[in-house]
């Protein structure tokens, strides 16, 4: 209920202050969980992207700092959000994650962790391909479009929402787990590199993920 009435206040003050369209929105399945990947340009983003999913509770990591302070966790609570330690492997974070997806809720992620000051892509975490695999879920790449000089009053934004990304297509097979999941990572980036670049006139490239060692075992598999 809260939610509902936070979502019905802010929105006409969204409207107001920036100049916001939605495309895709078609895109948004129904009846299953799933996953809404996209970039991250301020702390503005959960707030853009939930006022674009109609009839569905949005959830999202925040990091953990938004949380010292027990009167905004508890606020920030309510409308969706659970704390995720940056940087380290959170294994809380991803069982909060999960539960979500199997509740059949909608998870938002930003597979770049931090914000970008000027727009581009920063290099994605892995931790987005891991849970979607987990929970056989699909994702819905996300891009929130404006230009590099960062946001202003009455600014034109354009919210996309991308074509289903299935399941099978970033599927992480254990005896490939390495591969498998830059192999996933990449793909997500791109079609979020994608979005942006039809909708801002800087061209966006997605920053390749670091090659890791792989394991003997894998390293034959793949001979």
């Amino acid at each position: 209920m809260i939610y509902k009435i936070a979502k019905a206040i802010v929105m006409p003050i969204v409207h107001l202050l920036f100049n916001i369209k939605y495309v895709g929105r078609e895109n948004l399945t129904q009846g299953r969980g799933y996953i809404i990947c996209s970039n991250h340009r301020s702390m503005l983003d959960p707030v853009f992207i939930a006022l674009g999913v109609k009839k569905r509770k949005l959830r999202f990591m925040a990091k953990k700092e938004l949380f010292k302070n027990k009167i905004f966790a508890a606020l920030i609570t309510k409308f969706g959000a659970f704390p995720v330690d940056r940087g380290k492997g959170d294994t809380t974070a991803i069982k909060n994650a999960e539960n979500v997806l199997n509740r059949k809720h909608v998870l938002l992620i930003f597979p770049e962790g931090t914000r970008s000051k000027n727009g581009k892509l920063l290099r994605a975490k892995s931790g987005t391909a891991y849970i979607a695999s987990a929970c056989n879920c699909d994702v819905i790449p996300a891009a929130i479009c404006y230009d590099e000089k960062g946001l202003s009053f009455r600014k034109k934004i354009t919210v996309c929402f991308g074509k289903p990304i299935k399941n099978e297509e970033i599927a992480i097979r254990p005896e490939f787990k390495i591969a498998d999941t830059r192999r996933a990572t990449a793909i997500i980036m791109d079609r979020i590199a994608e979005m942006l670049n039809m909708h801002i006139k800087n061209p966006v490239e997605r920053i390749e993920i670091p090659e890791k060692k792989q394991s003997k075992k894998e390293n034959l598999n793949e001979n």
